[in-house]
């Protein structure tokens, strides 16, 4: 066997359930990656992320962000080019879908509640304002697969979709270095720039962000539109490789439309940058998922109770009164040695609470399809006529 034929696999392995496996892994990938990610940030000693080994680390930490995006974005078009009429019409999918949407974002804002209630926020001033309308991952999310959602309705094939979101992707990123100047702008209400900018403290603001989601759904799109055999870990990794290697000499040109930005927040370049790498990521997994009938369990439970991974762990880092946060405020940061404990068991926590929870509801929609079989049985049976 040789080394084209192995990276040539096609990545279209699928759960019996429709679920793409590749898709699965690299979600659960993520999750692992943003609990260590989190961890060390909270407890690593400040002289020890310093080093250049905490800042390559550093970068590869951010690859998890772009990793959800693109595979929120991948998997909106997957779904929606599949049941293509179903979720352009008022039906009961289509419902469901913007429910959740909704839901993301309601909880977004709800989770930076100063005090965690709405009195407190109406009693603040200009900063508890701004902590509650910075945009953070559900925010970023939930905009924009609405976004995504309203393309549906407007274009006519599932081609014009895919179209739709390449161009929203390219639009963005060139019009980031715009948009953080703009959002910084006294004139513009804070729940606006909060969503132009990371000027305003928004974490993840549309630009540049909503482009990670937007190529995403591009790359679902020809996924689906094309024999699925074309995308291959090889290709996948090709067009990667081809982003980087396109930054690179985009960035070695002598002029910028732009003037003087910084790399690492709004110029295009950090996109390609960014995106290839997660392409480079997304085709190992593909690539360890070729051929493959299913994950591991705990695999397949950390990808899809990430929303409650995530949920869960921050509060365990970031909560004011007993998360880790509090060993900053106290001055006890660690040691690597430590601080890999921690994550390792934090990550060992986190693994078990998601198969619990994975679990439950399988075991929950296995009663349902037992009993939706037993009333089909039921139903068909001859009726006992009396003699």
């Amino acid at each position: 066997m040789t080394v084209g034929s192995i990276l040539d696999r096609p990545a279209g392995a699928a759960t019996p359930g429709g679920r793409l496996l590749f898709v699965d892994a690299a979600r659960a990938v993520a999750v692992l990656l943003m609990i260590q990610g989190h961890t060390i940030a909270v407890l690593l000693a400040p002289e020890y992320q310093a080093s250049e080994v905490a800042k390559a680390w550093h970068f590869v930490r951010g690859l998890t962000s772009c990793t959800f995006f693109f595979l929120a974005g991948f998997s909106f078009a997957v779904a929606t080019t599949r049941k293509w009429e179903e979720f352009r019409v008022p039906t009961w999918s289509l419902f469901r879908r913007l429910t959740r949407y909704l839901a993301l974002l309601v909880f977004g804002y709800a989770m930076h509640l100063p005090g965690g209630s709405f009195a407190e926020l109406s009693q603040g001033g200009r900063e508890q304002w701004l902590a509650f309308v910075t945009v953070d991952v559900l925010q970023l999310i939930a905009m924009s697969l609405l976004f995504l959602q309203a393309a549906t309705w407007l274009v006519r094939s599932r081609r014009g979709l895919g179209t739709v979101a390449a161009v929203a992707a390219v639009l963005v990123v060139l019009v980031t270095p715009v948009s953080w100047d703009a959002g910084s702008a006294s004139s513009i209400p804070l729940a606006v720039a909060a969503y132009l900018s990371g000027t305003a403290g928004s974490l993840f603001p549309l630009f540049p962000w909503s482009a990670y989601v937007f190529f995403g759904a591009a790359a679902g799109s020809w996924y689906q539109e094309k024999e699925r055999v074309t995308f291959s870990a090889a290709r996948v990794l090709t067009v990667g490789i081809g982003m980087i290697a396109a930054a690179a000499l985009i960035h070695a040109v002598p002029f910028s439309p732009y003037g003087a930005v910084e790399f690492w927040t709004v110029s295009p370049n950090l996109f390609l940058v960014k995106g290839g790498a997660t392409l480079i990521v997304l085709s190992a997994v593909i690539r360890i998922t070729a051929g493959r009938s299913r994950l591991p369990r705990v695999a397949t439970a950390l990808s899809r109770q990430a929303l409650l991974v995530y949920v869960v762990h921050l509060m365990v880092l970031y909560h004011p009164d007993f998360g880790a946060a509090t060993v900053q405020r106290a001055a006890l940061r660690l040691g690597p040695v430590e601080t890999a404990a921690a994550a390792l068991c934090l990550i060992a926590a986190m693994s078990l609470l998601a198969w619990l929870a994975h679990e439950r509801r399988r075991y929950l929609a296995e009663m349902v399809e037992w009993a939706r079989a037993q009333a089909a049985v039921v139903s068909s049976a001859e009726p006992v006529r009396p003699t």
